[in-house]
């Protein structure tokens, strides 16, 4: 077996929902469908780039429905409540270059914004007497933090059902997948 086949992945049907047996992943276009605890090829999860096998990663990713969203908002105990039946997981090993690292490094910063900005608003709102003060001011920040972390993420994941995980991935690392598939 060579090295250009030695990682890539058996065959599957194009247009297949779920993986094919034995296939651990596959692209079709930017999306990376994946079963959970598969182990991608030596690139670079953001740029496409190869990497190091010291560069990898193996993360646990989670998705929950894009409307349960508006659950935390409008009915925020009801959705603690149900968070554990919506929410579904699966783990992911990859490999992260200096640019995805540089961009993980951005996207810890831009979370712990996120987090400051919600601990001034708790504890400035019992503070003063007004409230929109104490919950506008935080709340710029807030709202900018929020906006970089969702862009300056590595992947997205679209959706993660019980067999396969779907993560729309930038061009260039979909394209370097997709030479080795």
């Amino acid at each position: 077996m060579d090295l250009a086949t030695a990682n890539s992945p058996p065959r599957a049907e194009p247009d297949a929902r779920d993986l094919a047996k034995g296939v651990a992943w596959r692209i079709e276009g930017r999306i990376l469908h994946a079963r959970s605890g598969t182990r991608l090829p030596d690139v670079c999860i953001f740029t496409g780039e190869p990497t190091r096998p010291e560069q990898r990663l193996q993360c646990a990713l989670s998705w929950t429905p894009r409307w349960f969203t508006l659950a935390w908002i409008f009915a925020t105990g009801l959705a603690v409540l149900s968070y554990g039946y919506f929410r579904k997981t699966g783990t992911l090993d990859f490999a992260v270059g200096g640019a995805g690292q540089k961009r993980r490094r951005w996207n810890l910063l831009f979370n712990l914004g996120i987090s400051a900005a919600v601990v001034a608003m708790l504890l400035l709102a019992p503070l003063t007497e007004r409230l929109d003060l104490a919950l506008g001011v935080p709340f710029v920040p807030l709202l900018a933090f929020s906006i970089a972390s969702a862009r300056s993420r590595l992947f997205r994941v679209v959706t993660i059902d019980q067999h396969v995980m779907r993560i729309e991935l930038t061009p260039p690392a979909a394209q370097a997948l997709g030479r080795l598939a």
